[in-house]
């Protein structure tokens, strides 16, 4: 059984095709929990309505607007037994074969905590194709993990060795970037993360998405701006010091030396300083020009 955690705000647009593209799965051992995050348009009658259809999907009383960190996290706490579990967004189209594909990778993987996550189509509102999401070729990695988030959370799958793991120990959600973020950052490190680089569903790009991917030059310019912007980087120090703080004695000595360090260049007030302290990290970015950019931050910029 594969439990898929839908998270709500505002989707009336976009909803029914996500939900369709689930009963549309070749894999039909699902079911869906969801959590409105306090829609003010006709998204929880929506909802009511497939639910009165289909008994595998169960809806949680809303208790406000959380924000989609606070709300995934707290569907997770919500989730029961099941063998594998899968991040779901409100506007997206899955392929029919995506929960067997996902699901199907990691099942070699069962004796340890796994997580699936796999490239998308980026589509428009229309689902008029956009290309590609980028292909990350570098092994999954707690190093990567640190600094940079390959596991788009419309994709993932955990298995249920991951999924209590991450559960064992919830995290301040004031303190994480994103919950798909925080299950790479704790699966690399004590797990196996396999990243498929076929896609498994279209992705939309639009305006009202929480999270979304751009090509070309917005690409560019949006990463220029949170490169240059602390109140972006600020959360990334907040997040590395939230899993020290929650993970820190359980790293192996590899892996703590690439977090502590870190966190030294991050917390050092001094340029000089700095740089001699950025000799000693070994953590990257999938691209070379992004380790780059991100150390020439980290040298630059003082993380607080």
């Amino acid at each position: 059984m594969i439990c898929i955690l839908l998270s709500t705000y505002n989707g009336e647009r976009f909803l029914a095709e996500q939900i369709q593209s689930l009963f549309a799965q070749t894999d039909s051992q699902w079911k869906l929990l969801v959590r409105d995050d306090g829609s003010s348009d006709k998204t929880c009658e929506l909802l009511a309505e497939f639910a009165a259809q289909d008994q595998r999907i169960q809806i949680l009383e809303s208790d406000g607007n959380l924000g989609a960190v606070a709300s995934f996290l707290f569907l997770m706490t919500a989730a029961g037994d099941a063998d594998y579990y899968a991040f779901c967004d409100q506007d997206d189209v899955w392929d029919s074969d995506k929960l067997l594909r996902s699901r199907q990778t990691i099942a070699g993987y069962s004796e340890q905590p796994a997580m699936y996550c796999s490239r998308s189509r980026l589509v428009d509102q229309h689902l008029n194709g956009l290309g590609l999401s980028r292909n990350y070729t570098k092994n999954p990695s707690f190093g990567n993990a640190l600094v940079q988030n390959i596991a788009t959370g419309c994709t993932v799958l955990l298995n249920r060795k991951a999924f209590k793991l991450i559960c064992s120990r919830p995290p301040d959600s004031n303190n994480i970037i994103m919950h798909d973020w925080w299950c790479y950052l704790l699966v690399s490190a004590f797990g196996q993360v396999v990243f498929d680089p076929e896609p498994t569903m279209d992705y939309r790009q639009h305006s009202a998405n929480g999270i979304g991917e751009l090509k070309g030059f917005a690409f560019w310019l949006k990463r220029y701006r949170r490169f240059c912007n602390r109140s972006i980087k600020l959360p990334l120090a907040r997040q590395v010091q939230e899993f020290k703080y929650r993970w820190g004695e359980f790293l192996s000595e590899p892996d703590c030396d690439d977090l502590s360090r870190l966190l030294d260049v991050m917390n050092e007030k001094r340029l000089v300083r700095r740089f001699g302290l950025l000799t000693r990290i070994s953590v990257a970015r999938q691209s070379m020009l992004d380790s780059l950019i991100f150390r020439l931050m980290l040298l630059l910029r003082n993380y607080g």
